[in-house]
C-alpha cells in the first residue's frame, strides 16, 4: 500500500506543487500592491487583472486538480497502462483505495494551499478566524464544527469514489461509444437520485426551531438560546450526513471493484 500512495503520489506532484506555488505568488503580489508607487489607474488595471488570474487559480486549485486525478485515474486503469495496472500482485481494492487516499489528500492540500494563500493576502485574516473560532466555542458549536469536518471528509471519499465508479462504468462492456457523454449522464442520474434521497432524510425544521425562539432584551441569553436550537439543528442534520455520505462511499467503492474485477475492458 505504501508503495502504491507513492507511486500515486508522484504521478501529478510536479504539475500540482508547481500551481499551488503559483497561487501563493499571486497571493503575496496582491498583498505588495497596497504598498505600490505606481499611478493609480495602472495600480487599479494591476491589481483587477492580478485578481483576476487569482481568482481563476482559486478555483483551479479544486476543479484543475480534481479534472487530472479523474484523468489519472482513467489512464492508470482503463488505458496502456491499465494492462500493467492491473496485472500487479496487489487486489483491486488497494488499487481504488490508495487512488482514493491521494485524490483526497491533493483535494486537502489544496484547501491548506487557499488558506494560506487567504493568510498571505488579507491582512490580520488569521486573527479573525481566531475571533470566530473563540466565538463559536463560546457558544457551544465545538462539537458541531468536529462533526462539520467529519462530514467534509466522508462527503469528500463520496465525490471522488462517485468520478471514480462513473469513469469506470463508461469503460464497461455496457458502454461501447460516447463515453464522455455517458460518464456525465451518468453521474447527474446517480447526484440527482443521492441528493432526492438524502434531502429524504435530513431535518428540514430548522426555521420552525429557530421561530421558536423567545424574544429577550438579554443578549447573551438570547445568543445562548439562538446557539442551542442552531446546534441542534445542524446535529440532526449532519449525523445523517455522515452515514448517508459514508453509505454512498461504500457501495460506490465496491461498485468501482466489482466492475474492475468482472466487466471491464481495456482500450
Amino acid at each position: 500500500m505504501l508503495k502504491l500512495l507513492k507511486h500515486e503520489f508522484k504521478v501529478n506532484r510536479s504539475a500540482f506543487l508547481s500551481f499551488y506555488a503559483a497561487v501563493l505568488v499571486l497571493a503575496l503580489l496582491l498583498r505588495l500592491t497596497n504598498f505600490t508607487n505606481i499611478g493609480d489607474d495602472t495600480a487599479g488595471i494591476v491589481v483587477g487583472l492580478l485578481m483576476m488570474v487569482y481568482i481563476f487559480g482559486i478555483m483551479g486549485c479544486y476543479i484543475y486538480v480534481m479534472v487530472a486525478i479523474v484523468r489519472a485515474f482513467n489512464k492508470s486503469m482503463f488505458k496502456k497502462q491499465g494492462y500493467l495496472t492491473l496485472t500487479l500482485p496487489v487486489s483491486t481494492g488497494k488499487l481504488v483505495l490508495s487512488k482514493l487516499l491521494m485524490a483526497a489528500f491533493w483535494i486537502i492540500v489544496s484547501t491548506v494551499v487557499v488558506f494560506l494563500s487567504f493568510v498571505i493576502m488579507i491582512p490580520n485574516f488569521a486573527g479573525a478566524l481566531g475571533e470566530i473560532g473563540e466565538f463559536l466555542v463560546r457558544y457551544g458549536f465545538d462539537l458541531t464544527l468536529w462533526l462539520t469536518l467529519v462530514l467534509l471528509l466522508f462527503s469528500l471519499f463520496e465525490a471522488i469514489l462517485l468520478f471514480f465508479f462513473c469513469c469506470t462504468f463508461v469503460n464497461t462492456k455496457y458502454v461501447k461509444g460516447h463515453r464522455l457523454i455517458i460518464g456525465i449522464g451518468v453521474y447527474m442520474v446517480i447526484y440527482f437520485v443521492t441528493s432526492l434521497v438524502q434531502n429524504l432524510f435530513m431535518n428540514s425544521s430548522a426555521i420552525d426551531a429557530l421561530n421558536g425562539i423567545g424574544y429577550t432584551y438579554n443578549v447573551d441569553a438570547y445568543l445562548n438560546e439562538t446557539a442551542t436550537a442552531v446546534n441542534d439543528v445542524l446535529s440532526s442534520t449532519i449525523v445523517p450526513g455522515i452515514v448517508f455520505a459514508l453509505i454512498i462511499s461504500v457501495l460506490c467503492f465496491f461498485g468501482i471493484k466489482y466492475l474492475v474485477d468482472k466487466k471491464i475492458e481495456l482500450d
